[in-house]
């Protein structure tokens, strides 16, 4: 071998490829026979090959509403594509199965195979399988969800039914407490009535007893300035007297001017007197009629009226305490989810694109050139191999 490389080399150790070409011309018939036979043997190959499908499906897993009105997806993606790996690929030695979530909700479903019908079966059998199971899941998660709701509604119920007994009886006591409180304003408004009447009464006695004296002293003024001033007259036709009596302090002009003063006060005040009790006797006749009331009688009533209003909103069953109204509230709610789900349309798995079958490119022409290469390069390795093994016998 090392004779035949120096026969295509040099002194320099250069390959003479006027040598080598020479001889690859030579070999020629050699070189062509051998690319011809492992062109047509992997042209052969080819043809023998049997074509491979693949099937692909995209499935949309479905979803249902939970309490409180939440969607929720049947199955988790992940959870599903596990337990299908589980049944199909690994417990049915299914290898050429491939399983892929390509969404929220969706998952692809790809299976490859040489027979076309073996793949729309396994698609087909394996969208069949889900949408069974998923059915079924649909439907038990569904009723759990009902049953859950019926529930908490019974207990609610059962909750307001004895916070109602707990109530009314609690009532039937704050009922009596606003009647007792009721009747002791009454009695307080009627004690303050007669107050205000002897109040009243009492006034225009003491008014009464004042009049009479102050009109006689009204006369005995009176009677004393008329003989002060006959006096003065009888005086001025004296005029000695009427000169010395003007010495004298106080005047008599000073004196009749000082009852005419008291006069005037004593007249006022009877006036005013006989006003008040005017205004006095109209107020004992307006209380008597239920017509006036004093600014405390007013308040009584005003508290009164109020324990009235409860007592009705009692009495009527209006009132109710701020847990059994929040219960309601929730049992409300509760029944229109239990409404909205039995009125509900879930969303069932269900394939969004049919099933799509199509022939995996084998690459025929990429094998046919391989063989052609291949071929070529083993008759010039087969070329040289002869020549070297020449090289070596001489």
């Amino acid at each position: 071998m090392n004779q035949n490389l120096d026969t295509f080399s040099n002194p320099e150790n250069e390959i003479d490829l006027k040598k080598l070409f020479k001889l690859l011309f030579d070999s020629k018939k050699l070189i062509i026979v051998t690319t011809i036979f492992t062109t047509l043997l992997a042209l052969l190959l080819i043809t023998q090959q049997k074509p491979v499908y693949t099937s692909a499906a995209i499935i949309e897993v479905g979803n249902y509403h939970s309490s409180s009105l939440k969607t929720k997806i049947i199955e988790p993606l992940n959870e599903l594509i596990d337990d299908l790996e589980i049944n199909f690929i690994i417990k049915q030695n299914i290898t050429n199965l491939r399983l892929k979530a390509i969404a929220s909700r969706l998952i692809e479903i790809k299976y490859t195979y040489p027979l076309i019908e073996n793949n729309n079966e396994l698609v087909d059998k394996l969208v069949k399988c889900l949408k069974i199971k998923h059915s079924k899941i649909l439907i038990t998660k569904t009723k759990e969800v009902e049953d859950q709701l019926i529930d908490e509604i019974e207990l609610i119920e059962a909750q307001i039914e004895f916070a109602n007994s707990v109530f009314l009886s609690q009532n039937a006591d704050k009922k009596l407490d606003v009647s007792n409180h009721v009747e002791r304003i009454n009695s307080q408004i009627e004690f303050e009535k007669v107050n205000e009447k002897l109040r009243i009464s009492n006034r225009i006695d003491t008014i009464s007893d004042r009049l009479p004296t102050l009109s006689e002293k009204i006369k005995a003024v009176k009677k004393v300035i008329i003989e002060d001033e006959s006096n003065l007259k009888l005086l001025a036709s004296k005029p000695d007297l009427l000169i010395q009596r003007a010495s004298e302090s106080p005047t008599l002009n000073q004196i009749i001017y000082s009852y005419s003063v008291e006069l005037l006060n004593f007249e006022a005040e009877m006036d005013s007197l006989l006003k008040e009790k005017d205004y006095l006797q109209g107020q004992l006749k307006a209380l008597e009629n239920g017509n006036l009331e004093s600014e405390q009688i007013f308040n009584l009533y005003q508290i009164k009226e109020n324990l009235q209003g409860q007592l009705k909103a009692l009495e009527n069953g209006n009132l109710e305490s701020e847990k059994i109204f929040n219960l309601y509230r929730q049992l409300n709610r509760l029944k229109f989810e239990l409404e909205s789900l039995m009125n509900q349309n879930p969303s069932k798995t269900k394939l969004v694109r049919e099933i799509e079958t199509r022939t995996i490119d084998s690459k025929k022409l990429y094998f046919l050139i391989l063989g052609f290469f291949s071929g070529l390069f083993l008759s010039v390795v087969t070329v040289l191999i002869i020549n070297a093994f020449k090289e070596e016998q001489v």
